[in-house]
């Protein structure tokens, strides 16, 4: 089974400032030779207090996100083969071409290993700073994710008309080694960010998880909590739009959440299959190895994974335990 893993690089931000970047490097080698498949990067660019409310109860987090393509290019020099990710971009944030340029050029210093998570966001804090209206963020990420597309796919110069943006004779210094374009992963829990999904998408990545239990609150990722009961549904109808469309079927790929604690004790006796709508994000590996059955099999090709960790020591022990007792039983 695919899992792609949440680096917590915002954890060991420390360890950066203080002139070493080993945890970060031996955590990143450590996943590889774990046999994960991918790692991911988040994005922000600026500290918020309407950011997501779990980035502030956390403390053994230091919530900082480092900048996404320098990132990249550093967790794509340091490995060999896994997927080199972000989820999400914030798409509406940057002019889509110099972006397109970025994420083609790591493609590039990667072999082709590049995958682009992208949204529309939601912190208004942040919007309000950047002085991007929060109320087009919708188009902007249609139209912007559009460019960098058509940017990518091109083979010369191209025009674009569009109503947020509108260029001539654009054609990138560096294109990706992946054609048309690396893999776009869109975020988003809605049947807006779904659509989005059919109609540029090679997989949907919603966030699926709840912060605690039994509590059935979610993550609201758009202000929606999907549940796995949802998902075949919705997959059903992505596989027909898109094969009206002459496209192929559409991957689900969810986030699992908020970093998974892995404890020695049951953390939800007595639970029955029929509650598991969402991943708890605790739990003996059994506990855990259902969830992600069970998500599976409602029709999720690939998962990302955030793990806890005070240190590099920490977070590769829990790794460990999901690469050898839960990742190769998921498809069983």
């Amino acid at each position: 089974m695919d899992v792609m893993v949440s680096l917590p690089l915002q954890s060991f931000i420390r360890d950066l400032r203080q002139g070493s970047k080993a945890s970060i490097r031996d955590c990143v080698q450590g996943l590889e030779e774990l046999g994960y498949w991918g790692i991911n990067v988040v994005d922000h660019i600026l500290q918020s207090t309407t950011d997501a409310p779990e980035h502030h109860v956390e403390p053994d987090w230091n919530w900082r996100f480092p900048e996404f393509a320098s990132t990249m290019g550093y967790l794509a020099a340091i490995t060999d083969h896994m997927k080199i990710g972000i989820r999400v971009l914030v798409v509406p944030y940057r002019n889509p071409i110099p972006t397109a340029h970025a994420f083609a050029t790591v493609d590039s210093l990667s072999g082709g290993r590049a995958i682009v998570g992208v949204g529309p966001g939601y912190d208004a804090e942040e919007f309000r700073r950047l002085a991007v209206p929060r109320n087009k963020r919708g188009k902007l990420t249609d139209e912007y994710l559009d460019v960098m597309k058509a940017l990518w796919a091109a083979d010369g110069p191209i025009d674009f008309d569009g109503d947020t943006i509108k260029f001539e004779g654009a054609e990138l210094q560096v294109g990706p080694v992946q054609r048309p374009g690396p893999p776009v992963w869109i975020g988003g829990n809605s049947p807006i960010a779904l659509k989005r999904a059919i109609r540029v998408g090679d997989a949907w990545t919603p966030a699926i998880y709840g912060y605690g239990w039994p509590s059935t609150d979610g993550a609201k990722a758009d202000g929606v909590d999907l549940h796995r009961d949802n998902i075949p549904a919705m997959l059903e109808q992505a596989r027909i739009e898109r094969a009206e469309a002459g496209l192929g079927p559409l991957e689900c790929i969810p986030d699992s959440g908020v970093p998974w604690k892995i404890t020695d004790k049951p953390a939800h006796p007595g639970r029955k299959p029929e509650d598991i709508q969402m991943f708890s994000a605790i739990g003996t590996p059994d506990e855990i190895l259902q969830e992600f059955q069970l998500f599976h099999q409602a029709g999720c090709s690939k998962f990302v994974i955030r793990l806890a960790g005070t240190d590099s020591e920490d977070f590769l022990r829990q790794a460990k335990v999901f690469a050898e007792e839960i990742m190769p039983f998921i498809d069983k």
